[in-house]
């Protein structure tokens, strides 16, 4: 199987961002009495001031708390599947090599029908072909399967066809059993 790239969790990164963001406002919010002070009596300025410092300190603990979320995002990488990656694959069909493609081409020829297990892909920048099944994260039997429910369709739809040409199926009729065939 081939081995697919790691990348930075995201989310983690993004969230790490968000906790920090609220660590500045709460280390905002610690000199907020200071802003309004003229508009409080003595006692309740002497109050809000002796919160203003264990208020800066939980802020910066929240900042803290945010770096090491985003850094823990960067440290623990995720893997990201193949149909997930935004990358160039060329095909060996049929005794020649095609390509390149992005992955939802090669999904779609494999649901399609048109792509078999002996057919190999290479991911630009690698030269290891390997097989279609493998690259897809499919056994043989799930390839089978998916390529056979493709095949056994397009059987039905030129059945259908036939009927049309021939006058058994109206035009509308062959459209509405054409669409439930395709899942549309």
């Amino acid at each position: 199987m081939t081995q697919m790239p790691a990348v930075p969790n995201r989310t983690l990164i993004i969230i790490g961002i968000a906790v920090a963001a609220f660590g500045m406002a709460v280390i905002v919010f610690s000199y907020v009495p200071e802003l309004i002070a003229s508009s409080m009596s003595q006692q309740e300025y002497q109050n809000a001031r002796a919160l203003e410092g264990p208020i800066f300190v939980f802020g910066v603990a929240i900042i803290f708390v945010g770096g090491i979320i985003s850094a823990a995002g960067f440290l623990m990488k995720k893997v990201v599947p193949p149909h997930q990656q935004r990358q160039e694959i060329f095909l060996f069909h049929d005794g020649q090599q095609n390509g390149p493609y992005q992955m939802e081409a090669i999904m779609e020829w494999c649901k399609a029908g048109r792509l078999n297990e002996n057919d190999r892909v290479c991911v630009k920048g690698s030269n290891q072909w390997v097989s279609v099944t493998s690259f897809l994260g499919m056994d043989d039997l799930a390839f089978t399967s998916a390529t056979s429910h493709a095949t056994s369709s397009l059987d039905q739809l030129e059945k259908l066809a036939s009927l049309r040409e021939k006058g058994i199926l109206t035009a509308e009729e062959y459209e509405n059993k054409k669409k439930q065939i395709l899942g549309i």
